[in-house]
Formats: C-alpha cells, structure tokens, sequence
C-alpha cells in the first residue's frame, strides 16, 4: 500500500472478464472481488480494504473515497495530488 501523509492509499482496478466483474488492487495483495453485480462490487470494497488490513498490518482503519473531506492533507481542506477516481484512503482509527 503506498502512503500518502495521512493514509494508506488503495489504487482499485475493475474489469469485466468472462461473464463476471472482477475487482483488484495491485498495491495490496490480496484484494480480489468478483461477481456479476458491478454495484454490489463496488459497496464491498470499503469492507475488504477494511478486513485486509486489519488482517495484515493488525491495524484499524477507517476506509474512505480518497475525495471524501475525511482525507485532508495538512488539514487545511486540501485533497491529496495522488487522489484518483477509483482510489480509497484507508485512514488509521484511533486507538
């Protein structure tokens, strides 16, 4: 997951191959949706980001569209350069 300076940004990718959407992230391993309804998809990829990383980094989050206000750089309302459609910030919760 690459870091941004507040959050771990996921850059998530979408196709449609062989009769089901399919739903990865290259930058973390192990994020794999797939299934015949895109939209279902996509209200589950929060969730997973969620999971994978409270999985792997023993860390709790917060999953955000990384154009959510959520996401500040600097906290001066600011949205961070790297933020792209289709990308999610998962922000650390406090502890």
């Amino acid at each position: 997951m690459e870091n941004c300076e507040m959050a771990g940004v996921v850059r998530v990718h979408e196709e449609y191959k062989e009769g089901a959407y399919i739903i990865t992230a290259e930058n973390l391993p192990g994020l794999f949706l797939a299934g015949s309804d895109a939209e279902a998809l996509r209200k589950d990829v929060p969730n997973a980001i969620k999971l994978l990383i409270k999985l792997n980094l023993g860390i709790d989050v917060k999953v955000v569209k990384a154009n959510d206000p959520a996401c500040l750089k600097h906290g001066k309302g600011e949205t961070c350069a790297r933020h792209k459609t289709n990308t999610w910030a998962a922000l650390p919760e406090a502890a």
